[in-house]
């Protein structure tokens, strides 16, 4: 046998060749929870740290847990078209595109109870934050409305520069608040003395679809075409922490001012405030991920198309550069 000698070339494919196959395994720690059948695609979720949460879907999908999603039940809403849920201490709220917004204190049966009835200006509501009974933000047709008489009444967030095209929001107080709109702004909306005033903080002129504070000063947004964007002085100045792909993003949440998740085709996770990611197996099943909601920095549940829920206990587990 001719033996030749070993070359540099040689030494740097068994260097790349080694270095490949010691690299970790993607693990799918996105595991399928089971739940009541619906193939319907599921909009929201939200869950207490004891384990208590509901999920929102379309036509009229209320899912319900006491374990933490070990099981999931529901007999649906008697209203339909379900979009958006929030949370004010162990309360539940969640709204449909109608414009009703609902109380859920009992996720044990699914029963909800009426806040307000639907009203002509409140149509096309997709978002929705609740700080009390009493007091909430919703965004109804790109308008951000506020109510604090419990949605008896609401009135818009309006002046110049107040978004007409907000797709999400995310306020920080409950007069300070920031909206992702469909022409790729975010807009700063303060409530002063009972008037509105709006700052377009960032123009991107890409859709932005989610938008998550973890405190007062870190926030995160994502949109279309991996677009993220991030601040960490409230919301004052915005930098570019976009993905390397191209990636439709739907649902985006702080676990802390440098742990993001965000998701779409895929799930995504950054530990350095979005200057590197890692990509996440998203659930068996689940083609679109579009919202997502942690109770810790390792806890947090995934929801999207085809009435799949997903889980993770550690952070959704290693995932490739």
């Amino acid at each position: 046998m001719n033996l030749r000698p070993v070359t540099a070339a040689d030494r740097l494919l068994f260097f790349l060749f080694t270095t490949f196959f010691a690299l970790p395994a993607l693990r799918a720690q996105w595991v399928q929870q089971p739940q009541f059948h619906t193939g319907n695609s599921l909009l929201d979720v939200r869950l207490l740290p004891d384990g208590r949460g509901i999920v929102t879907g379309e036509g009229n999908v209320l899912l319900c847990t006491l374990n933490a999603g070990e099981t999931w039940n529901g007999t649906g809403s008697a209203a339909p078209d379900l979009t958006s849920a929030s949370l004010v201490g162990d309360t539940f709220y969640f709204a449909n595109r109608q414009g009703a917004v609902f109380r859920e204190s009992n996720p044990a049966t699914c029963d909800n109870e009426l806040l307000a009835a639907a009203t002509p200006a409140m149509n096309g509501l997709t978002d929705l934050q609740m700080f009390s009974d009493e007091l909430g933000y919703a965004a109804a047709s790109g308008t951000v409305r506020y109510s604090n008489n419990g949605w008896a009444s609401s009135v818009p967030v309006s002046n110049l520069a107040c978004p007409v095209d907000a797709n999400s929001f995310w306020f920080v107080t409950d007069d300070l608040g920031f909206a992702g709109t469909d022409g790729g702004k975010i807009v700063r909306m303060e409530r002063v003395a009972g008037i509105f005033l709006c700052e377009t903080k960032a123009d991107v002129g890409v859709a932005i679809s989610g938008v998550h504070f973890d405190d007062t000063l870190h926030g995160y947004a994502a949109g279309d075409n991996g677009l993220v964007l991030a601040t960490a002085d409230g919301g004052e100045s915005w930098q570019d922490r976009s993905l390397p792909i191209d990636d439709n993003l739907t649902g985006v949440y702080a676990t802390s001012p440098e742990t993001v998740f965000t998701a779409g085709n895929n799930i995504y996770r950054t530990d350095d405030g979005g200057i590197t990611w890692l990509v996440q197996s998203k659930p068996a099943g689940m083609t679109q991920a579009l919202a997502l909601w942690f109770t810790s920095e390792t806890a947090g549940w995934v929801v999207g198309t085809g009435g799949f829920i997903g889980f993770t206990s550690d952070g959704g587990g290693t995932g490739l550069p």
